[in-house]
């Protein structure tokens, strides 16, 4: 939904003048929802004018029969050129078939022209709204677990190459220390190989560390 001034703006693709001015004196007078409607009687039109000012409109109401190409081929070419805004498929009663191919080409919902008011229009445009709403903030969510997934995999990788790197290393210093005790030391050379062991225990243990973390346990979706 539009931030500047809280309006709902609406873009009409309908050669029915009569049906369309209805619509929008209604929606225009609605309240407490604002709408601001715009209307074009070609689809060609309104694809032109949507590539230039998709981010001006908050939903699409089109018809299904129109000038040149119906609301079907007008269907796809909204969902060629955005994802995001909503549309809402205008159809008769006859024409049911047609109305359900439009949801399976991107449409979000239909009315059907004569059993729809106007205030289930206006209903209708707000409900299919806040889903699309609803639907963008959970691929923004899945987007940002997505996203943290493929960071945890790469630490992962990285503290494998860790451990890796350090344990070989780590490995020849306890050989040597071993070595070292075997022979006669003097008491100061004791406190430093008993220091170097407690120096080699503390990396160990962070190793250990690291290596036991749970990543089962994090929340993606809180990031």
């Amino acid at each position: 939904m539009s931030a500047e001034n809280s309006r709902i703006k609406v873009l009409f693709v309908d050669s029915s003048e009569d049906y369309v001015h209805e619509a929008r004196r209604f929606l225009e007078k609605h309240t407490p929802e604002k709408f601001e409607t715009t209307w074009y009687r070609v689809g060609e039109e309104a694809i032109d004018f949507l590539k230039e000012n998709s981010e001006n409109i908050d939903i699409i109401l089109t018809d299904y029969f129109l000038p040149i190409a119906d609301g079907l081929e007008i269907t796809r070419l909204i969902r060629e050129i955005t994802t995001k805004i909503p549309v809402v498929f205008l159809t008769s009663s006859k024409e049911l078939k047609v109305a359900v191919e439009a949801m399976k080409i991107g449409a979000d919902d239909y009315l059907v022209k004569e059993e729809t008011g106007m205030d289930i229009l206006s209903r209708t445009i707000i409900n299919t709204l806040q889903r699309a709403q609803l639907r963008n903030q959970m691929e923004k969510i899945n987007k940002r677990q997505l996203m943290a997934e493929k960071q945890t995999d790469a630490i992962k990788a990285l503290i494998v190459t860790i451990c890796h790197e350090f344990n070989n290393p780590l490995a020849a210093v306890k050989i040597s220390i071993d070595v070292l005790q075997r022979h006669t030391l003097s008491d100061q050379e004791k406190i430093h190989i008993k220091k170097l062991e407690e120096h080699v225990e503390k990396i160990e243990k962070k190793i250990n560390e690291l290596r036991d973390i749970n990543f089962e346990k994090l929340n993606y979706s809180s990031l």
